[in-house]
């Protein structure tokens, strides 16, 4: 995956969770978390950008390769907006990240090519639930994963499209008598940080099959487990 990458702030700088715990006081726990799924992205990208590239003729892979690469992208954004203190910002990018994790490993393991055309030539997907079902049906080395992926984003669903979209979810807080400010909760950002740490796990899984490259799937272990997201095996 060649190209530009997202912009990291490094350790060296004013890191966004010093800057987070300055202006919010958020818990101490949550700045670490926050620092924590900095690096880890910033690792992520440097193993994902030192895979060969896809040629172009692989239609399936290059699609969902770049699916994948988006996901990522939110991921790293969610982290840096938090950071930054623009919770409303980075809460609106959950839902597109698990949309594009969710469509990039429907087209990896359950689309047709009739169904990989309409995406490539019209830009259209089957919905979230049909997408759901197919992976469900689909090998059985993934159905329990694919099972415990709708069942959390059933429960997530109307609160993901809340934040998403403008809706109550970011309107309530952000007034005071004393003026507007961002909601910041430790809750929430808590939440969105182990919802966003977790997809990005999710991608690099999704990432080793397609792939298929043993050096890459090492080094990514190894990120995963410094961020004590998985256990070695």
């Amino acid at each position: 995956m060649q190209g530009q990458r997202p912009v990291v702030r490094h350790s060296a700088d004013l890191s966004a969770a010093r800057t987070l715990q300055s202006m919010n006081g958020l818990h101490s726990l949550n700045v670490k978390r926050l620092a924590e799924a900095e690096r880890l992205f910033e690792d992520i990208w440097d193993a994902v950008e030192a895979v060969q590239p896809v040629r172009a003729a692989e239609r399936k892979t290059v699609a969902a390769v770049a699916l994948l690469s988006l996901m990522l992208e939110h991921c790293s954004a969610i982290v840096e907006l938090l950071g930054g203190r623009w919770t409303a910002s980075a809460t609106a990018l959950l839902r597109p990240m698990c949309d594009a994790y969710l469509r990039g490993r429907w087209l990896w393991h359950c689309a047709s090519d009739a169904q990989l055309d309409k995406v490539l030539a019209k830009d259209e997907f089957p919905g979230n639930g049909t997408m759901f079902k197919a992976l469900q049906q689909g090998p059985a080395a993934h159905r329990e994963n694919a099972a415990r992926l709708d069942k959390m984003s059933g429960e997530m669903r109307d609160m993901l499209h809340s934040l998403t979209h403008s809706g109550r979810a970011q309107m309530d807080g952000r007034v005071h008598p004393h003026g507007i400010q961002g909601r910041v909760s430790d809750e929430l950002v808590s939440d969105a940080v182990s919802v966003t740490m977790t997809h990005g796990a999710l991608g690099v899984a999704l990432l080793w099959e397609i792939y298929d490259d043993e050096e890459f799937r090492q080094r990514t272990l190894a990120i995963l487990v410094r961020a004590n997201i998985v256990h070695g095996e």
